[in-house]
């Protein structure tokens, strides 16, 4: 599970005068998304990745927007989305969890570069979409980097930290349907 923390800051007045649609978008879902799948589905994600474990198929992708939905509807069909949301006070989590929520071919792509992956640099990008002039042009909300990790190296979480605390004001996760 990859967990993304996403808040406002105090200063972004700089960014409103820069982009008053997107900055606009960007408070309404920070307000509105874990209670509103259809605005909640409407963050992408952007992936990045270079080094030389990166599979070919993988850089067919790289820099290609991906929308991160709770849920979705395709064909007439609901189907369930890669993420859940969670509403704090000032902030918002999205959880993607990769072993339940990827296609099984993204899985597999993912357990094919598990002993690479100490050689590959990610990068991560996140995009509210823009769906009306008032909303456009799209603006990132954020960005990290994630420089050669090896997993291997690392114990499971319950090895080095006591359980963590419950997170005062915090939702349950948003389930629901576009």
């Amino acid at each position: 599970t990859a967990a993304f923390v996403f808040g406002l800051r105090a200063d972004a007045a700089v960014a409103a005068a820069a982009a008053p649609g997107a900055t606009a978008l960007a408070k309404q879902w920070l307000a509105d998304a874990p209670d509103d799948p259809a605005l909640s589905g409407r963050l992408k994600g952007i992936f990045h990745a270079e080094g030389a474990g990166v599979p070919r198929l993988a850089l067919k992708w790289n820099g290609k927007p991906v929308l991160l939905a709770a849920t979705a509807s395709w064909g007439g069909q609901a189907r369930p989305g890669i993420s859940s949301f969670y509403k704090g006070a000032d902030y918002v989590s999205v959880n993607v969890d990769v072993a339940t929520s990827f296609s099984y071919m993204a899985r597999g792509a993912i357990y094919l570069v598990q002993d690479k992956i100490a050689s590959i640099d990610v990068r991560l990008g996140f995009v509210i979409e823009g769906r009306s002039d008032e909303e456009l042009p799209e603006q990132l909300m954020c960005a990290v980097g994630v420089h050669q990790v090896d997993f291997k190296m690392g114990a499971p979480l319950e090895d080095v930290a006591p359980p963590l605390p419950e997170i005062p004001g915090a939702a349950s996760p948003s389930k629901g349907s576009m």
